[in-house]
């Protein structure tokens, strides 16, 4: 399986508290939706505001972990950093 990101921005769900996005699974467009909570637990946002959740997404976290291959995950987290 290979997945890459479509060049689209990120948006921002309000009603939902989520970010959706699209990756490219095999080349076939899937969209895919994280959580405002996942975001200000896992990848720093500071908030569940737009400019908040954006931002932490936007780092490039999100797109590292959903991209790496699967593998037993460490299970110590922080809520600094990436759970993957």
């Amino acid at each position: 399986m290979h997945i890459t990101f479509a060049d689209e921005s990120p948006l921002y769900d309000g009603d939902d508290l989520a970010v959706h996005f699209v990756a490219l699974v095999d080349g076939e467009p899937i969209v895919c939706s994280i959580t405002a909570e996942a975001l200000e637990d896992h990848f720093g946002a500071k908030s569940p505001r737009e400019e908040d959740l954006l931002d932490a997404f936007s780092n490039g976290a999100v797109r590292r972990c959903a991209s790496a291959p699967s593998a037993p995950r460490r299970s110590t987290k922080t809520a600094a950093s990436p759970s993957c």
